[in-house]
């Protein structure tokens, strides 16, 4: 009894930091791109490729824009982008192996 509830705890956790996931990287793209992942889920392979590169070079802008003028750089925002490029690339490809 106290194995299948300990099991039911960590499954209930699981699901509760995946939706806290997905609602960190609705959050960041919608910002980014001004999409909803779900509209990148029903867009062609094309389109979502053509998304990843807007965003990837989104970010080397806000690269350059940190280096130029670091008063308006908004680290926050760059990291928000990181990782809604991260997310989108793990769609695709699956998890990378760390390292």
């Amino acid at each position: 009894m106290q194995n299948l509830l300990k099991m039911e705890i960590a499954a209930f956790l699981g699901r509760k930091a995946e939706e806290r996931r997905r609602a960190a990287l609705r959050a960041a793209t919608w910002k980014a791109l001004g999409l909803d992942p779900a509209q990148m889920q029903e867009a062609s392979p094309e389109q979502r490729a053509a998304r990843r590169a807007r965003l990837a070079r989104k970010i080397r802008r806000e690269r350059i824009l940190g280096l130029c003028r670091p008063s308006e750089y908004d680290l926050a925002h760059h990291i928000e982008m990181k990782r809604a490029l991260k997310a989108l690339e793990e769609e695709e490809n699956g998890p990378r192996a760390p390292g």
